[in-house]
């Protein structure tokens, strides 16, 4: 579980330090890598029975974590950083893959100090395994050791032990701050966490919602000097992989805290003690009309034509012409002229960039940091940017607050991704911090979906589609992400998961996507093709079984088969979903069917119907309004009535009459 990593001097000023302290290793990191505890028998249909439906579950899960220095007036001080994991689960799934491999990342300056691996089967035979055994290879500066374990079933039991030791160096620096999840996708049976540093040393520990914090112990070894946090739990449930539910660190249990005073001989580091002080670090990015950048700025300016526009077409233009100019990276020097010279920035420089040219235009704009609800809570109290760290230009245009990200090429001005929606942003000006501010949440017509489908049924009850849907927002930006750099195989797997059918054997499926580089135009995305096994034909009537046909909401993410639910729910953005189905069937066909136009309206949104009815044709329009919403597992079942099975709209089963 990597940590962050927070470069917070070089490590020549190490040389200035005086005096001896140790902190040495604690018996945990003293401990045979090696040493296995004796493997206990496995019931595997009690196991099975027990934690049904999940891939896995670890029986046991422990990490220690620990600093080890040691300083003296006639040497460079001695700083050691261990990562010790002990893991033992059983597969339930042989398909599950990360199960079934082997995995970890060590970074430069790291090395492994042992590695034990033991894999026993059902039957009882044992395979072992250590660092020799291990594929080896490069990927983003981190070396990735990893093997796939042999003959992997349902029962089989592997245990994991792994040292990693750092040194502190050129190569690296230990982690100041860490993020340790606390729960995984299977159940944890008995979980341990430590993590040993300096007595002398002070840690802040972030809260996980207002007023909490994971419960934990303080346990201290006089011996070393050390002091560790230890949290420990038994049974730990699984994280639920469901949709419409918050994101893991909103909803999963979690440990995040950081070092914020570390003392080595005469060198003390301390943590930012205030939002001012993080947002003196940025002001530099913050662009006052007037200023030293000007110039350049207004040279950039130059290359287009503002003359008439209004704000909301400046925002666009210049957003845009920054997004497809600038790419993110280093440049030689951290100023915009140079920026705009090597066409090549940081995301930080490319947003002040943004701004400060919104600002030349005479567009007020202010530079922010924003938070991802993918972090979880917003803990003002703990000082650090691993809570904001997302730059972006606000903008206020005709009394409506718009955010833009200058720094992602293809993400239009007027889409905020779905996890900065609602989040709080720090405003920084030239000055420095300017204060909070909450991002702006998308409207229905931003994220307005549009599916059409025409589906023929014939004598023989053969089943061809046609299916159109054109995606807009939130929507059409993850689609476009997710088939970003794919092969044709990979692509044909994304398209696959979009089919409306959740029955049948789908044959010959043919698609073309329109407007996929084109992210100021909705994403559409046609399918043809056909399905067998959902239509029964008699000389006396004919059964179709429509297969999610007629369910409102055709979203592979909406594929619910179960009213059971363990996460809260959260529609993060108001979203419109409208649906329309031509049905045509053989003119000797009458539709029995009987079928209620309605209207549905509660806590999560509105659903209505119109169909329309002729000879050899039917017509179904559906449309769908969900509203930015948070609520209890318990109402699930209420967003079912609206959008899945519960709906009064699904209509399972089609029964005509067929006239001789």
């Amino acid at each position: 579980m990597p940590a962050r990593r927070l470069l917070f001097f070089p490590l020549a000023a190490l040389l200035l330090l005086t005096g001896c302290v140790t902190s040495g290793r604690s018996a945990f990191i003293q401990r045979d890598v090696a040493a296995f505890a004796p493997a206990d028998s496995v019931d595997v249909e009690a196991y099975q029975a027990e934690y049904e439906g999940h891939e896995g579950v670890f029986t046991h899960w422990e990490q220690t974590a620990e600093h080890v220095v040691t300083t003296s007036m006639s040497a460079v001080p001695n700083w050691h950083y261990y990562r010790d994991t002990r893991i033992r689960y059983v597969i339930l799934d042989p398909e599950a893959e990360w199960l079934a491999t082997f995995r970890t990342e060590v970074e430069p300056g790291g090395q492994f100090e042992g590695v034990a691996i033991r894999v026993t089967s059902p039957d009882g035979s044992v395979s072992v395994f250590s660092e020799g055994n291990l594929a080896k290879e490069e990927s983003s500066g981190k070396t990735v050791y990893k093997m796939a374990y042999p003959n992997v079933e349902a029962g089989t039991v592997v245990e994991e032990n792994v040292r990693v030791r750092y040194k502190a160096g050129m190569q690296f620096t230990p982690p100041l701050e860490y993020d340790i999840p606390l729960q995984s996708s299977i159940p944890i049976e008995r979980l341990s966490y430590r993590f040993g540093y300096p007595s002398w040393w002070a840690l802040k520990l972030k809260q996980v919602e207002t007023g909490r914090t994971p419960a934990f112990d303080t346990e201290y070894d006089e011996e070393q000097k050390k002091t560790f946090l230890v949290h420990k739990a038994l049974d730990v449930p699984a994280v639920a992989d469901e949709v419409y539910a918050p994101y893991f660190k909103e909803r999963a249990e979690y440990l995040a805290f950081q070092i914020t005073e570390l003392k080595l001989g005469s060198l003390d580091y301390t943590a930012r003690a205030s939002w001012e002080e993080m947002a003196d670090g940025f002001k530099k990015y913050a662009f006052r009309r007037g200023g030293f950048f000007s110039n350049p700025v207004r040279r950039a300016l130059d290359d287009l034509d503002l003359q008439g526009l209004s704000d909301e077409e400046k925002l666009d233009l210049i957003v845009t012409y920054v997004q497809t100019t600038i790419e993110p990276g280093s440049s030689s020097k951290d100023d915009f002229n140079t920026v705009l010279k090597e066409q090549r920035g940081s995301v930080y420089l490319i947003t002040g960039l943004a701004q400060a040219m919104l600002e030349e235009a005479g567009v007020p704009a202010t530079y922010v940091l924003i938070h991802s609800a993918r972090d979880g809570y917003f803990d003002r109290s703990y000082i650090t940017g691993s809570q904001l760290y997302i730059p972006a230009v606000a903008v206020e245009i005709e009394g409506r607050d718009r955010v833009a990200f200058p720094w992602v090429e293809g993400l239009p001005v007027t889409h905020v991704p779905e996890h900065f929606q609602g989040q709080a942003a720090m405003q920084i000006d030239a000055d420095g911090f300017a204060g909070f501010m909450v991002v702006p949440t998308g409207n229905a017509a931003d994220n307005a979906t549009e599916e059409n489908f025409t589906v023929a049924l014939d004598e023989d009850g053969v089943v061809e589609v046609e299916e159109e849907r054109v995606f807009r927002g939130s929507a059409a930006y993850a689609l476009r992400t997710a088939l970003r750099d794919l092969e044709d195989d990979e692509r044909d797997e994304v398209v696959e998961e979009l089919l409306t059918y959740t029955d049948g054997e789908v044959q010959d499926l043919e698609y073309t996507i329109d407007n996929e580089g084109a992210p100021k135009q909705p994403l559409v995305i046609r399918l043809t093709y056909g399905i067998d096994n959902l239509v029964t034909v008699t000389p006396e009537e004919v059964l179709f079984q429509t297969g999610g046909l007629f369910s409102p909401a055709s979203s592979v993410s909406l594929k619910v088969d179960t009213e059971e639910r363990e996460s809260p729910i959260r529609i993060y953005y108001d979203e419109v979903q409208n649906k329309r189905i031509e049905l045509r069937y053989p003119a000797h066909w009458s539709l029995a069917t009987e079928l209620d136009e309605v209207a549905v309206e509660n806590q999560f949104g509105t659903l209505a119907s119109r169909y329309t009815v002729g000879d050899g044709r039917m017509e179904a329009d559906y449309a769908l309004t969900l509203r930015q919403s948070e609520a209890p597992p318990s109402d699930f079942g209420t967003l079912l009535d609206l959008t899945g099975s519960r709906s009064r709209l699904n209509l399972p089963t089609l029964v005509f009459s067929v006239e001789s």
